[in-house]
């Protein structure tokens, strides 16, 4: 396959390929989500913030521990080398020093034995003489890692929000402009200021394992904490309805049974009729497209990176980020012209709160050594993300809409820092 990929044409067709893939992945995982919920009678702003969070977060799940698997892969396939490296050359030189002790011995034993005609090889000539290893090469797919999940969080604001934003204003809900947004700014600051806190003198830094168990277990909290509310919100949405129900009643007394006056009050009822094997089969087939797709997509994406010579930093905070937020922008895009505004600002916050605590967060705790950070994304990248979700939130909170305009504003960041990243 790695041979294969050393042609260019080849290299695009797989990253289409795999690109295509998480969209219909992504699609069908969406779909099949958003069935199960609303079988659960899950209201539409859960289901943006959690299930199809969760399931456009899926491309960035898979990109990034496919990376981080592939990363530690490599690093104990080298430590299997050299391991077997040092033990050929004990092995070499205990047989040189048999053959040295049995030269000794037949010297000894006989003086007309004629002398060896050359000593044998020393065992650090032997081990010289073993072709070096290629060096490696610059850049890690760590950086597909990091900057796939920094990378696609941009993106989700600045581009998908701007694109939806378009389409019809975003009128955003008490709960997002509160709760949400201020938790994706905070969790981003809390990243920012822990990879500054273990910054290192060549202005990279690194993240440690236990980080990512810790951004994991906040987003076990943020879940438990979202799901909770809901259920609140849905159990006083139901008490109003029977209430006024009631009062409805009350003023408009009907015949009821026995010949009594008052009619029986029917509780509100809400019927989802839901065919959960067509859900399940669209949730697994969708994670299955979602794999492998993510892991044909990363393979392509580093081939070109290699053959044109762009860093694979660069090629995670673009290719690999606009490519799999393309479910999010369909799912957002598609929730925006059908009015469903919540199910739209849902997924798109959801999904960056999803990113950092469940994507970085995983990935993190996959690697044992932790992921390094390079300065430009430390210093640049990390703060843009930050800063473009402070943007977002006060258009929203202002007003409690994003305008056209506003969303115009965020799609012209979307460009100015697409061609930063081409310059740079």
């Amino acid at each position: 396959m790695n041979e294969l990929l050393t042609n260019p044409l080849i290299a695009l067709v797989v990253v289409v390929l795999g690109g295509a893939m998480l969209v219909l992945g992504g699609e069908w995982l969406v779909r099949g989500a958003t069935k199960i919920a609303l079988g659960l009678k899950i209201s539409p702003l859960v289901v943006g913030l959690t299930v199809v969070a969760l399931c456009t977060s899926a491309p960035e799940m898979g990109v990034s521990f496919f990376a981080a698997l592939s990363d530690n892969k490599g690093a104990v396939e080298k430590t299997d080398v050299e391991n077997t490296g040092v033990e050929k050359a004990a092995a070499e030189n205990t047989a040189v020093e048999s053959v040295a002790d049995a030269s000794s011995a037949e010297l000894a034993g006989s003086e007309e034995q004629p002398a060896l005609a050359s000593p044998a090889p020393a065992a650090s000539e032997t081990v010289a003489s073993e072709p070096a290893t290629a060096p490696k090469e610059e850049g890690s797919v760590a950086d597909v890692a990091i900057g796939n999940v920094v990378g696609s969080n941009i993106c989700n604001i600045l581009l998908i929000l701007g694109v939806c934003g378009l389409i019809r204003p975003l009128s955003s809900s008490e709960t997002i402009v509160r709760r949400d947004f201020p938790v994706y700014i905070v969790i981003s600051l809390v990243v920012i200021a822990v990879a500054f806190a273990l910054r290192v003198p060549d202005g990279s830094s690194s993240l440690p394992r236990w980080f990512g168990l810790v951004l994991l277990a906040a987003f076990v909290a943020y879940e438990y904490a979202t799901i909770r509310q809901a259920r609140k919100e849905e159990s006083a949405h139901y008490v109003a309805e029977v209430l006024d129900a009631r009062d409805v009643q009350r003023a408009t007394p009907q015949a009821g049974q026995d010949g009594q006056d008052g009619a029986v009050v029917a509780e509100p009822q809400i019927v989802a009729k839901t065919n959960w094997f067509v859900a399940v089969a669209l949730v697994l087939v969708g994670l299955v497209a979602l794999v492998v797709g993510s892991q044909l997509f990363v393979n392509g994406a580093v081939a070109i990176a290699r053959k044109i010579g762009v860093s694979e930093l660069v090629i995670g905070l673009t290719l690999v980020a606009v490519g799999t937020s393309l479910p999010e922008l369909t799912v957002s895009a598609v929730a925006t012209y059908r009015k469903q505004i919540d199910v739209a600002l849902g997924n798109v916050i959801g999904s960056n709160i999803c990113n950092i605590l469940l994507v970085l967060g995983g990935t993190l705790s996959l690697v044992p050594g932790g992921l390094t950070i390079r300065a430009q994304t430390l210093c640049v990248d990390l703060p843009v993300m930050a800063a473009s979700g402070a943007l977002a939130g006060w258009f929203c909170f202002t007003g409690r809409e994003l305008e056209r305009w506003e969303a115009a504003i965020l799609l012209a960041f979307q460009c100015g820092y697409a061609a930063y990243l081409v310059l740079a």
